[in-house]
């Protein structure tokens, strides 16, 4: 497999995910409630959300570092897993969605979210995601879901591409080496410097900022 470079912003995370490897703070999660009836409702949309993550190319990544000390990433073979999780109540699928966030995202296993559905009798369904920030943010996560119905609605194509297509990563890695070298880059360096100077600790809305182990 092929060894590519992290962009900017995955940097940034990488290395601060590294000064406590067993801490969840970078992991992400959302929720969707739904609404369904009983019967093959969770067997179709689990299927419909394996789909949509296959078509995911950035969730199937594992990362690791040279001896050089520079971190790389490849490609893996998509590998997706939706259990249906029994739940007795909307109570007891919050408690066992908190309980999931206590577990970091190994970051060298090519598996970079966690996916479930919760099912209550009465036909609702919960739709759990916890994808480890490397690999998405609050846009990438949108389109995931977007694409997910899609395929739960039997669409084969979509006005916006396929998701494959919008999170292609050697595109993202040319645009990120593109911008690097760009007085745009140069511009905005300067702007922010000028902006940051004089500051002798980051900002934050915080009280203080805790140190990673102390993140639940």
């Amino acid at each position: 497999m092929t060894h590519r470079r992290l962009t900017s912003a995955q940097r940034g995370i990488w290395f601060a995910q590294q000064l406590d490897p067993t801490s969840p703070a970078f992991v992400t999660a959302d929720v969707i409630e739904v609404e369904a009836e009983a019967g093959t409702a969770a067997a179709r949309l689990a299927a419909s959300v394996a789909a949509a993550l296959a078509d995911a190319e950035g969730l199937h990544a594992r990362f690791g570092e040279g001896d050089d000390g520079e971190p790389w990433q490849e490609l893996c073979p998509p590998s997706v897993s939706v259990p249906v999780v029994d739940v007795v109540d909307a109570a007891a699928a919050e408690v066992w969605m908190a309980a999931d966030l206590t577990h970091p995202i190994d970051l060298t296993t090519g598996a970079l979210s966690r996916q479930a559905l919760l099912r209550h009798a009465d036909g609702h369904l919960w739709w759990y995601q916890a994808i480890h920030h490397l690999a998405t943010d609050a846009y990438a996560t949108s389109l995931i879901l977007r694409r997910a119905a899609e395929h739960h609605a039997g669409e084969t194509t979509s006005p916006f591409g396929t998701l494959a297509d919008l999170a292609d990563l050697a595109d993202l890695d040319d645009l990120d080496a593109a911008y690097a070298t760009s007085e745009t880059h140069d511009h905005d360096r300067t702007f922010w410097s000028a902006e940051l100077a004089g500051l002798t600790t980051a900002p934050t809305i915080a009280a203080a900022a805790p140190p990673l182990a102390a993140i639940p």
